[in-house]
This record gives C-alpha cells, sequence and structure tokens, in this order.
C-alpha cells in the first residue's frame, strides 16, 4: 500500500525498496539507489512538499546487491505504478528527465559518464517517438514546466534529434549514436558560472566568449575517457557549427561538419524556441518552424532542414490554430501528403463554447475548413477566459 512521506522526514543517504514518487506519480528517485544532497535540493527547488512510495526503507546499505545498486536495477522499476492516470509518453518522458538528473549529478561528483545509462535513456526515447511522436511533440510544445535547463534542453533536443534522424533514414546503430550526441551536446555548460547561464537580459561580448567555449570544453573531457565513438565527440565539438561557416569554434562550412552535428544545429535551434523559460516566452511549433526556415539559406543543411520539415510539417503537433469558422484548436496529427490541412482537437466551438469531449478535425477531409492564423498560448488562455 503506497504511503505519504512528508519531504521533512527525507534524509541524505536514504535507500527505499522501492521508487519515490511525486503525488502526481512522476518517479523521483529510483529504487535501491542512496538520496544525494543533490536529489534532496531538487525536490525543494521544485516545491515538493510530500512523496509517495510502496516501498520501505533499507536501514542497512549492505543488504543492498550490488545488481540493485547498478543501472540496471532501474529497469527492474521502469513498470511501476502501471495503473496512473498520467499518459504514458509523459511517463516515460518524466521518466528520462529523472534518469538524466541522475546522470548529470553523477557526472558533476564522479567525473564519470556512465555509458550504459545514456543509451538506456537514449532507447527509451527512441521507444518515445516511436510509439508517441505526435503526442510527445505537443506536449514539448504546450508543456509550462520548467526543469533543469541542461536537463530539458539535453532531453528535447534528443527527441527533436531522433524524430529529424528518423525521417533522414539514418540507421538504428545511427539513431543510437544520434541520441548520445544530443544527450551530450551541451554538457561542457555545466562548467558555465551559473550567474551567466541563467541571466535574463542581454549577454555582454565577453559572457558570450565564455558560453561559446561549451563545445570545446566538453570536447576535451569526453575525449580523455576514451569511451565515446568519433562520431559522437565530433557531434559535441561541431554543433554550433554553420552551414555558411559563420559558426563556432572552427567555422567549418557545409559538408565538413558532421552529419550529426548538422543535425543537432536544427534540433538545438527549434528547441531553444518552443521550450518554456521563466525569462520569455516560447514560441509556438508554427512559429519556431518558421524562424528556423528562415535561416536556412545559411545556418542548416538544406537536405537535413528538409527532413525535419516533413517530420513536423509547418504546423507541428502542439501548434494552437484558429479556424475560418472561429473555432480553435490543436494540431493533433500532420498529413504528410497535405501538410497545410492537419488534423484540428477542437477546444473551443465556432460560438466560443469549451469543448470537453475528444472531437477532432480532419482538414484534409474538411474542405470546407481550414486555419486561419496560429494563436500562440497568451491569445489561447484570454479566449478561453471570455
Amino acid at each position: 500500500m503506497a504511503k505519504k512521506i512528508s519531504i521533512n522526514e527525507i534524509k541524505i543517504g536514504m535507500v527505499f525498496t522501492e521508487p519515490l514518487l511525486t503525488e502526481d506519480n512522476n518517479i523521483v528517485i529510483q529504487a535501491g539507489v542512496p538520496i544525494k544532497e543533490a536529489d534532496y535540493n531538487r525536490l525543494v527547488r521544485w516545491g515538493i512538499k510530500n512523496l509517495i512510495t510502496n516501498g520501505e526503507i533499507i536501514t542497512d546499505e549492505k543488504n543492498i546487491s550490488k545488481e540493485e545498486l547498478s543501472y540496471n536495477f532501474l529497469k527492474s522499476n521502469e513498470e511501476v505504478n502501471k495503473n496512473m492516470v498520467e499518459p504514458e509518453y509523459k511517463y516515460l518522458y518524466n521518466f528520462c528527465i529523472t534518469l538524466y538528473n541522475e546522470f548529470i549529478t553523477q557526472l558533476q561528483e564522479t567525473e564519470v559518464y556512465d555509458k550504459a545509462k545514456l543509451k538506456f535513456i537514449v532507447n527509451k526515447i527512441i521507444q518515445l517517438v516511436t510509439k508517441y511522436k505526435n503526442e510527445i511533440i505537443s506536449y514539448m510544445a504546450l508543456s509550462n514546466k520548467e526543469y533543469d535547463y541542461i536537463t530539458t534542453h539535453s532531453i528535447n533536443t534528443t527527441l527533436i534529434s531522433i524524430i529529424g534522424g528518423k525521417e533522414y533514414g539514418l540507421s538504428d546503430n545511427e539513431i543510437e549514436l544520434l541520441g548520445i550526441s544530443a544527450l551530450l551536446h551541451d554538457i561542457g555548460m555545466a562548467k558555465i558560472p551559473s550567474e551567466i547561464l541563467n541571466k535574463s537580459n542581454k549577454l555582454t561580448d565577453e559572457e558570450f566568449k565564455i558560453i561559446k567555449t561549451h563545445p570545446v570544453t566538453a570536447f576535451k573531457n569526453m575525449n580523455k575517457t576514451n569511451i565515446f565513438n568519433s562520431a559522437v565527440l565530433d557531434a559535441i565539438l561541431q554543433h554550433h557549427e554553420q552551414y555558411n561557416g559563420n559558426g563556432y569554434p572552427r567555422k567549418l562550412v557545409g559538408e565538413k561538419i558532421s552529419l550529426f552535428a548538422r543535425f543537432l544545429a536544427v534540433s538545438d535551434a527549434f528547441e531553444a524556441q518552443i521550450a518554456y523559460r521563466s525569462y520569455r516566452k516560447t514560441k509556438t511549433g508554427y512559429l519556431a518552424m518558421k524562424s528556423v526556415l528562415a535561416e536556412a539559406s545559411n545556418k542548416f543543411d538544406p537536405k537535413v532542414l528538409r527532413a525535419y520539415l516533413n517530420a513536423f510539417s509547418i504546423y507541428p503537433p502542439g501548434t494552437i490554430v484558429q479556424l475560418n469558422d472561429n473555432s480553435i484548436g490543436t494540431v493533433t496529427s500532420i498529413n504528410h501528403d497535405a501538410p497545410l490541412r492537419p488534423k484540428i482537437k477542437i477546444l473551443i466551438d465556432k460560438f466560443g463554447e469549451r469543448i470537453f469531449e475528444n472531437v477532432v478535425k480532419d482538414l484534409k477531409e474538411d474542405e470546407e475548413c481550414f486555419i486561419l492564423k496560429v494563436l500562440d498560448k497568451d491569445e489561447y488562455q484570454k479566449d478561453v477566459k471570455k
């Protein structure tokens, strides 16, 4: 039977026989894993007051087998709480966030890259994209949750990269390597002072010079480990190169930039605009894609960009739109043979009434209806409150 534990009862070093979850059923601490100070501080920062678990406190750490404390033990807890109300794609997404937070914490404390954990996260994200591509794009676009920047940006960029890579036709092995590259592409940001990383107004020239050191920093640290494929290392070093040669750190041009880095350049730019940040408004998937396309002639590989456009369309899932009959809805999926006529879940009908049933309009089938304009979240909220 699940029991509630106050955050005030949590102590550093505690180990539980079952995972600790938030009250909305997101795993925050895995079973068999000692609670670290960084874990506790993160719970406080997120404003979590209580946790729930079906497990017991393990009082004697010697009773924890090496297998339980190894990463493989996480797999046995992955199916926890199957009866939760939360959709599986949200659970998988938050599960990946939790695991990547653990990876970052371990890396900062030990300077050890847990490659097994990285590969496991990437394969969970591949599973997520394969089963729930439209739902997870929409969730990223509409979410107002703010996690740690490096964690969220890395997970989202990996999701976007894998979607683009699949559309491009990369092999399964290449998709996994691209995913690892995406997860680690901004790992050098961990060395950037937080006052620069979290600055809400414009960076000074000197601060921007410091930011621009992160690809080289990551490359040097990862290269010393001798555990990463050269394709991954090249992607980390080159993900801020631009197709026209105006990027950094080496001003490489065209196909001299590694293929994975060319994918990361598009994913990084797209994610930076749709993701929630406390200090600025997000763009809709539509406006983010428009912005990326506007820079297509100089910054990005046109073949790679075409794969993203095919995968996401000009109206990516999660885009809030107003139709010509004045109804408002959100794009749920793309009709690839008619990209300007996606499927729309109606949120507000043409009379201004909120719709609580699952009403989906396929614009490919309804030729009388078309998208009049794209709304941002603020505009939609105003319509809801009217």
